[in-house]
């Protein structure tokens, strides 16, 4: 137990516990199942727009973008790799 108290033991431990708590997942958690089942075009809303000098409004379709965690858009780049990725290969 004493060697544990040292600042080297701790270290190492706690260097060793961090890398293997990541250990056993290589790819993107799964999707929450309300997040799975939205289709990709999330909502589609009519708002009305006034033309310039018109008098009557017209319809337009606008395609309302809603940001979900984890799609493919909002990803990191690949150029950040995981330190501990050539283990994992």
């Amino acid at each position: 137990m004493a060697d544990l108290l040292r600042p080297r033991s701790a270290a190492t431990l706690l260097i060793l516990a961090l890398a293997l708590s990541g250990c056993g997942r290589r790819g993107p958690l799964d999707y929450p199942p309300e997040v799975a089942a939205r289709p990709k075009a999330v909502v589609v809303q009519k708002t009305t727009l006034t033309p310039v000098g018109g008098k009557t409004p017209v319809a337009e379709d606008v395609k309302a973008v809603e940001y979900i965690p984890g799609t493919p858009g909002y990803r990191p780049p690949e150029q950040y790799p995981f330190i501990l990725d050539p283990l994992l290969d």
